[in-house]
């Protein structure tokens, strides 16, 4: 029997695609906004980059010490972002 090129019948385009990613969380968009604040500003004072786990642990304290008003915009941005997830993915489920 010759072998046959391609994906088999029972998994079409679907199986290939990949799920849309969950919609960021509160720290997620936090992060993404102190992560580029600091390499603007190590940059403009001409010090060399952090490496990532050392720019983990600064904004996970960073984030503990937040002001319940920064952490209550983030938490409205990450609203925001879930609505827009939804809209662009009706009836997605998080699946792990």
């Amino acid at each position: 029997m010759a072998p046959t090129a391609g994906p088999s019948s029972s998994h079409g385009k679907r199986a290939l695609q990949k799920p849309p990613p969950r919609p960021p969380n509160s720290f997620i968009l936090y992060r993404s906004a102190k992560c580029a604040e600091l390499k603007a500003g190590r940059a403009e004072r001409g010090e060399p980059p952090l490496q990532m786990a050392d720019v983990s642990k600064l904004i996970s304290r960073m984030w503990a010490e937040e002001t319940p008003e920064v952490v209550l915009e983030y938490e409205r941005q990450a609203e925001s972002a879930a609505a827009r997830h939804a809209a662009a993915n009706p009836g997605y489920k998080y699946r792990p």
